[in-house]
């Protein structure tokens, strides 16, 4: 092994760098996708509610911070990351808007603290109880998910704090209906803890072509091949609800408020559905099963 003492006498040399984004970047691509417009008045009058707060009278960039919120559900970032990242990052710039990114610093109002010290100050939460191995007890709110084709992820409103299994069914349907239309379900699948003979008929009065609603009490190997292939193919959300949990941060709430907690859970499944979007952008998707 050689050693190399080459320009260990020499003074440091400044200069320019320039660096270039492409166009097909996934931050690039997301940026020009976006609405901005709607987005920012969807912010704009919690931001004036609480500036006088935590701005003392700088300018506010409302679609820096709205990037930047995006950029931390994406990859999972605290504060601190991400500053690093947007003034470092051309990318994440251009993304946030280059011209006021610069000299950018998290506001106090997002700053992380530890978990512990948030959880006082939650008062709509229950204790939920599935009977999970290693998970006796978890102190938070349900939110319904459901899993369509492209592997989207879409959430009915929280209208409670538990969101029963079985009453929520119907509600999941009707979503479906006015997102996408009556008659465009082909197969619904579920597991034993959303059956119910309502639930099955209201199935049957919607003439749905295959149906997987598992009864509970029943084995697999009781039910018809076609069944069967729903079960699994319903399993495929497991998966799914992993990543909105961890990726998304939907599985631990870092806000101070119960609205600001209920407004994170329906952002985590926005920042999940952001990903496979990037793909379909890029056409890099792949048929899930």
């Amino acid at each position: 092994m050689g050693i190399s003492m080459s320009g260990i006498g020499e003074t440091q040399k400044v200069g320019v760098i320039s660096i270039s984004v492409s166009e097909d970047h996934p931050l690039v691509l997301l940026s020009g996708s976006l609405d901005w417009v709607s987005m920012s008045k969807l912010v704009e009058a919690d931001i004036v509610k609480t500036s006088r707060f935590w701005m003392k009278g700088r300018a506010i960039q409302i679609r820096t911070h709205l990037g930047v919120y995006l950029l931390q559900k994406l990859y999972d970032y605290t504060d601190r990351k991400t500053e690093y990242q947007v003034n470092d990052n051309a990318a994440a710039q251009v993304f946030c808007g280059a011209l006021v990114v610069e000299g950018w610093n998290a506001p106090d109002h997002t700053r992380i603290e530890n978990f512990r010290n948030r959880l006082f100050h939650a008062k709509q939460l229950a204790c939920i109880s599935k009977g999970k191995v290693g998970k006796a007890l978890d102190f938070g709110r349900v939110f319904q998910l459901a899993r369509i084709n492209g592997n989207f992820i879409f959430a009915i409103e929280c209208s409670s704090v538990r969101m029963n299994d079985k009453a929520s069914f119907s509600e999941l349907i009707a979503e479906h209906e006015r997102l996408f239309g009556l008659g465009s379900l082909e197969t619904v699948a579920a597991d034993k803890g959303y059956f119910t003979k309502r639930n099955r008929r209201l199935l049957d009065a919607k003439n749905v072509p295959q149906v997987g609603l598992q009864k509970p009490g029943k084995a697999l190997e009781e039910d018809s091949p076609q069944k069967t292939l729903l079960y699994i193919r319903r399993a495929g959300i497991e998966p799914l609800i992993g990543h909105v949990k961890q990726g998304g941060q939907l599985g631990k709430s870092r806000m101070k408020s119960d609205a600001a907690t209920l407004a994170a859970g329906y952002g985590s499944i926005l920042s999940f559905n952001l990903r496979p979007f990037i793909r379909h952008k890029q056409r890099k998707y792949s048929k899930a099963a």
